[in-house]
């Protein structure tokens, strides 16, 4: 038995915040291309010109701790310049203008921490 009422709560604390105007839509659990295919057929039928961005690498693009572990110091260095060199583009493309998709920040800032948790462990395992 279920009570009823309950539901999740206010969702204004669950639902993403949309501008007037926009539609979104969303795929998921198929391929990309089929995905991809799909939005452009449905883009067909509406009115207005479309933008269409796709997330599928963005989940791609974090290190794992165990990645970490099999690379060198230097090509952990060499790692983290890069990854602090693209985080202040980020930043810098955030601060001039709406990203469309700002959470690739968190995972550079996170991707960041994590070459430095590795190279201080190593720093700490040489004593």
């Amino acid at each position: 038995e279920v009570r009823m009422g309950k539901g999740k709560g206010a969702p204004s604390h669950w639902v993403a915040v949309i501008k007037p105007g926009r539609i979104m839509f969303e795929c998921d659990g198929v391929p990309l291309e089929v995905g991809k295919e799909a939005l452009r057929l449905a883009a067909q039928k509406l009115p207005e010109e479309q933008k269409q961005s796709f997330d599928a690498t963005t989940k791609n693009k974090n290190m794992k701790a165990a990645e970490l572990h099999d690379l060198t110091v230097s090509d952990l260095m060499e790692k983290l310049e890069s990854e602090r060199s693209s985080y202040e583009k980020l930043r810098f493309q955030h601060n001039v203008s709406n990203m469309e998709n700002p959470t690739v920040l968190k995972e550079s800032r996170r991707n960041i921490a994590r070459i430095l948790t590795e190279l201080n462990a190593r720093k700490l395992a040489e004593k």
